[in-house]
Parts: structure tokens; sequence; C-alpha cells
């Protein structure tokens, strides 16, 4: 099942976030895991202020792709720093696209976790790509090994919006090895 073909529609509001699924079996499916995520990974998402019978509704965030994109690159080593974390908690979100990456109180969240699901193994699919983890890629046409976010252009994202690996080091990248090494 292609869960990250499932719709769901998103009301932006004065009181946050409301995503809302259709009342359909792949709905209630994606309705769930998104759920379940934002409970397992406080730490990883925006703040859930309520669910429930196929919505959530979440703090208001500010999308990266908000900031000009010159303060944008102090938040990417965050943001793999981010995906290895969740990577050890056993859940690879599968759709790190950068327009499901956002800011609460100045620090890296993801939203849209409805095609995440638990780590096959200890290789970050959503850093190295889904051959490097040893599956075959989730998304249809995705870009090169299926690292969806970083030195690609994904149809939604900026073209090399933060693919030049300027600033970016193992260092910063946790100790890890940058896609390529």
């Amino acid at each position: 099942m292609e869960l990250w073909r499932v719709k769901a529609d998103i009301i932006h509001s004065d009181h946050g976030v409301v995503k809302q699924w259709r009342d359909t079996r792949e709905g209630r499916i994606a309705w769930a895991t998104e759920v379940a995520r934002y409970h397992q990974l406080p730490w990883a998402t925006p703040p859930l202020v309520a669910w429930g019978d196929l919505y959530i509704v979440t703090e208001k965030c500010t999308p990266i792709l908000d900031v000009p994109i010159e303060h944008s690159y102090r938040y990417e080593g965050e943001l793999w720093n981010l995906i290895h974390r969740v990577n050890r908690a056993g859940v690879w979100h599968r759709d790190v696209c950068l327009v499901n990456v956002v800011l609460y109180d100045d620090k890296v969240r993801l939203i849209d976790w409805q095609a995440s699901i638990p780590a096959q193994t200890s290789v970050p699919y959503d850093i190295y790509g889904a051959r490097a983890a040893g599956q075959e890629g989730y998304l249809i046409d995705p870009p090169p090994d299926g690292v969806h976010w970083y030195r690609s252009d994904c149809g939604t994202c900026p073209t090399v919006y933060w693919g030049t690996g300027r600033g970016l080091t193992r260092e910063r990248n946790g100790g890890f090895p940058l896609p390529g090494e």
C-alpha cells in the first residue's frame, strides 16, 4: 500500500494545524501511523494539541522553506542529527522532503509521518537511501538512491536546496559519513 498517496486535508488556523484523513481503509492506516509517531517521537514532531477520529491538530510551526535560504543553513546539521536520532529510536520517516521539515520553538521537527515504518536496519534510510538500507525505494521515481531531500530535486523542494554541502561536515552530521562518502 502506498500511504504517501493517501490524501489528507490540511487546514491552518489560529489554533494550530488540522490534518484530516478521508474515511477509507488506507486513510485509517495512515492516520493511525501518524498519531502513533507523534506519541512515540514527541521530540521529533510539533506538539500534538488534539486528535480524534481521522484528524490531528498540531501547534503552528514555520515551514523550513519559509526561512530565507541563507538563514536556513544553520538547521541543516540539526536535521541530519534528528534523522539519525529517529532512526536510533527505531523509525524510518521515508518522506523527509523539505516540505515536511518545520521549525517549532526554533528547533527542527518533522511532519507527515503517515508513510513511516519501523526501521529495518541500523542504516538511516532517510539519509543514505533505500538501497543503502537494503530496501526498495518507497517513493515513486525517487531521487538517486531514495535520498529525498539532499542533492536532488523532488519536484516540490527547490533543486539543490542544501545539497551543496555548504558547511556540512561529518562533525555536524553527528560523526556519521555524508552521502557519497
